[in-house]
């Protein structure tokens, strides 16, 4: 079973961070949502699925906004861990952007598209700008420097450029593949093959 990312940056947290309850909180949570929609979904159901009163759930979050939060958290941490697992392999660094570029595309369509109820819950995240979201776009950022850096060590692209304006810019050529509004206004387009376009056109202007 997939280890909940961390989730002390949110906000409406309450007591140990590192619980087991909170954990089952949120796998609980989850699926209720993807059957039901976040929206019909009660924290005294979240509490009967788990055998517990409210009450006990309310020591670890705020409220329902809270666990609604730390749910879409723990969906985009897995696709935050994914991108860093790639980042992170000893491929080369325009191999391991255009395999971010991929995978970025794989998972957020697999999130947003194959369930229909956590689109919707993300979708409203990114509307009122949830802290989760804000973390998911800074790991992207992250992503995106670390790449640049490692290409511009091994020689493979340019260092003319200031670095921060470099990896700006390729992180927010990510968005056509993350973003749910944005996959929804092209989902019977090939996406693959635009990712595959839009990654060689940006390795184009990074190299050495």
């Amino acid at each position: 079973m997939d280890a909940i990312p961390d989730q002390t940056e949110l906000p409406g947290q309450r007591g140990p961070q590192q619980h087991e309850m909170r954990e089952r909180v949120i796998r609980a949570a989850e699926a209720r949502f993807r059957h039901y929609g976040y929206g019909k979904t009660t924290v005294s159901e979240i509490a009967a699925d788990l055998s517990v009163s409210s009450a006990y759930i309310y020591k670890f979050f705020d409220s329902k906004l809270a666990i609604c939060e730390a749910v879409c958290g723990s969906l985009l941490g897995r696709i935050d861990e994914a991108l860093w697992q790639e980042a992170r392999t000893q491929k080369t660094a325009a191999e391991r952007l255009r395999r971010v570029y991929r995978l970025l595309l794989e998972h957020s369509l697999a999130l947003f598209f194959h369930d229909r109820q956590m689109h919707d819950m993300v979708a409203t995240g990114m509307e009122h700008r949830w802290s989760s979201i804000e973390r998911h776009i800074e790991v992207m950022s992250e992503v995106a420097r670390f790449l640049v850096q490692e290409g511009r060590a091994s020689g493979e692209f340019e260092r003319k450029t200031p670095l921060e304006e470099v990896a700006g810019a390729v992180a927010s050529t990510f968005a056509p593949f993350c973003h749910p509004a944005l996959l929804e206004g092209s989902v019977d387009e090939d996406l693959t093959a635009r990712a595959e376009a839009v990654a060689t056109i940006v390795l184009r202007g990074l190299a050495a």
